[in-house]
């Protein structure tokens, strides 16, 4: 009888140490479930960050051409209005100064 009552009592302690592991294992595993899903979401978070800041940058960029277009169209004008200046001075010299 000893021995069929150690049998079993071996048997109940073996079956809830598997139990026990295969439980700590499921927690494990969610645990590193949960890790994971918080590792991708900041790195889901950096990837829109680094998104936005390119979209900035893109902006910026845009913004910088509109800005060389408009000074250079201004001193495109401003060149225009010296030339038709100098033009005029040189006419009236040569017209009113005649020696």
């Amino acid at each position: 009888m000893d021995f069929s009552n150690g049998l079993i009592n071996n048997a109940i302690q073996f079956g809830l140490l598997i139990v026990g592991l295969i439980t700590f294992y499921f927690m494990l595993k969610r645990d590193n479930r949960k890790a994971n899903e918080e590792v991708f979401s900041s790195k889901l978070a950096e990837i829109e960050k680094f998104n936005n800041l390119e979209k900035r940058v893109k902006l910026l960029e845009q913004r910088v051409d509109l800005y060389d277009d408009s000074i250079r169209k201004e001193l495109e004008d401003i060149k225009k209005l010296l030339n038709d200046l100098n033009k005029q001075f040189h006419n009236h010299l040569t017209s009113n100064h005649r020696s």
